[in-house]
């Protein structure tokens, strides 16, 4: 019970921070926002969980239910003529 109670606070916390970004990019004109989730930096516990794919899609899709939310691959221009594959949780509110 303790372990699914830390799992929802690290997810909660997530969410939070993430709904931070997608309100400023949409701010900005922006319909997306892709989430990395191999760049969240959960803190200096080692105890602390992982939090899966699945369950940041579902937080998401509750989180913004008129969006898209999925878990996708694709490629994005990061310097003219060099592309890289991100792979992330897509949020679209196109």
């Amino acid at each position: 019970m303790i372990r699914k109670q830390t799992i929802q606070q690290a997810i909660n916390q997530i969410t939070g921070r993430v709904a931070s970004q997608v309100y400023t990019n949409a701010r900005h004109g922006k319909k997306t926002y892709m989430y990395d989730p191999t760049n969240q930096q959960y803190g200096l516990n080692p105890n602390q969980p992982t939090v899966g794919n699945d369950d940041l899609v579902a937080a998401f899709q509750k989180k913004f239910p008129g969006c898209n939310v999925s878990f996708q691959e694709t490629w994005i221009e990061t310097r003219q003529g060099v592309k890289e594959l991100k792979k992330g949780i897509l949020i679209d509110w196109s």
